[in-house]
């Protein structure tokens, strides 16, 4: 079991929104007293998962969800972490943003901002240009 500071800290996401994540369903934890704690199984299915998760559970379940959003950019981005098998985190230092954020995107739950799409441009660049 970890608690949010630990888990804050090991991916860049703020406390208070790993605590809306657990509040709203999106990952599990459990309180103890006045602490929130997360298992590491829970954290793997949430940060870890299938990149594919939203456009998964889209064909499984049949149900249409209006945060799905592909993005030709991010499918780039997806082919050379595939290619150069590199991490949510490892990407994210290349494109200097959160881990969480690239995960965000690689389960197309959000779509870049025009400035994030300047620094994902240059974090493939930087990602193809590794050995």
């Amino acid at each position: 079991m970890f608690d949010l500071k630990e888990i804050s800290q090991k991916f860049g996401v703020s406390i208070d929104s790993i605590r809306s994540y657990i509040k709203a369903g999106r990952l599990k934890g459990q309180k103890f007293g006045v602490s929130w704690y997360v298992s590491s199984r829970a954290l793997e299915e949430y940060f870890s998962g299938p990149f594919t998760g939203a456009a998964e559970t889209l064909q499984k379940t049949g149900k249409r969800e209006s945060q799905i959003v592909k993005d030709p950019l991010i499918e780039e981005l997806r082919e050379v972490m595939e290619e150069k098998r590199v991490s949510a985190n490892a990407a994210a230092k290349h494109i200097k943003t959160y881990a969480s954020q690239v995960i965000k995107w690689l389960k197309y739950r959000a779509k870049p901002t025009p400035v994030l799409r300047k620094r994902i441009k240059r974090g493939i660049r930087r990602m193809k240009g590794l050995n």
